[in-house]
């Protein structure tokens, strides 16, 4: 049976605020690594035919999340657009103006494709999908600092420490509540900063 935070020792509550620590490292790493910004000169365009009719993808988790992505079937390699850039798809118009046995062109990193043509129509917008990309690192990067900045303080006392009061007696330093209250604090803040539009990383239908 699990132990009520306020009856576990220091030792016990110092271990919990450094797998906390450990975590909020890991996402903070992870915001460097994962759904990638890219610039223009990034991109590889190529003109390609399409072999098939755009197949629009749906997949829902077990956990109840959904996401979508757009395959595009080619002779050589089927492409996809995903994430943040399916969200700057202009699906309405790809829909009606994309027909299999065109030819567009892509801008792509490897099989990925951030930017659609055809006839200098562009189909996503880029520059708005790598904006969101941005937004987004920075939103978890910063909560992530601040939940670190918390989780480590604690870890700094070797001991228990307390508060005195006027009265001669000492009271504990709360720092689960501390902890709890500045993360949410720290997500409000950065959340007004940011704009809660670019807070999801999900794709939209």
């Amino acid at each position: 049976m699990k132990k009520k935070w306020k009856h576990k020792t220091w030792k016990e509550k110092k271990k919990t605020f450094r797998i906390g620590a450990v975590v909020c490292i890991i996402f903070l790493g992870l915001s460097f690594i994962q759904t990638p910004k890219y610039e223009e000169e990034d991109l590889t365009f190529v003109t390609v035919v399409l072999t098939g009719k755009p197949k629009f993808k749906k997949r829902v988790s077990t956990k109840g999340s959904t996401s979508y992505w757009l395959v595009l079937p080619t002779k050589s390699i089927n492409y996809d657009v995903t994430g943040i850039d399916y969200k700057y798809l202009k699906s309405y118009r790809f829909r009606s103006d994309i027909r299999k046995g065109d030819q567009l062109k892509f801008g792509v990193v490897d099989d990925k494709v951030f930017c659609i043509s055809k006839n200098n129509v562009d189909y996503m917008q880029f520059a708005k999908a790598q904006f969101h990309k941005q937004q987004n690192q920075l939103f978890i990067r910063w909560l992530s600092s601040c939940a670190l900045f918390l989780s480590v303080i604690p870890l700094v006392f070797k001991e228990k420490p307390k508060l005195k009061y006027n009265d001669g007696s000492y009271h504990d330093i709360s720092f689960g509540t501390i902890f709890i209250l500045g993360t949410i604090i720290c997500f409000i803040i950065i959340l007004i900063i940011i704009g809660p539009k670019f807070l999801s990383g999900s794709e939209f239908a």
